[in-house]
């Protein structure tokens, strides 16, 4: 939380990490609420006294709406394979590195 630019300089976050003021809207009231639970029960406290906080209820709520404004538009399933096309992709490089230097290795 503390590495988003949201945090320091909301809009900076606009076309970096967030697409939009709606989107950074909503971030920023999630980020509100979860500090809120942190600062009243404390850093160093197990989960469960988090959880068991009734003001952990705005944080779920806020996290189901940031989600939805930040998944609105979005084919998840073209994200995806994408990811998975870009992973293949570096695995297929690291792999060619790999018997590249065995053959050099092996000269």
């Amino acid at each position: 939380m503390d590495d988003m630019p949201c945090e320091e300089d909301p809009p900076r976050s606009i076309g970096v990490v967030l697409r939009n003021y709606e989107e950074l809207v909503y971030v920023q009231f999630l980020i509100q609420c979860l500090l809120r639970v942190i600062k009243e029960i404390g850093i160093e406290q197990p989960d469960s006294a988090y959880f068991s906080s009734p003001l952990w209820d705005d944080v779920v709520e806020a996290a189901k709406h940031a989600y939805e404004v930040l998944m609105k538009d979005k084919d998840l399933d073209a994200l995806l394979e994408r990811k998975r096309r870009e992973w293949l992709s570096k695995t297929d490089e690291r792999s060619r590195e790999t018997r590249e230097t065995r053959a050099r290795l092996t000269v």
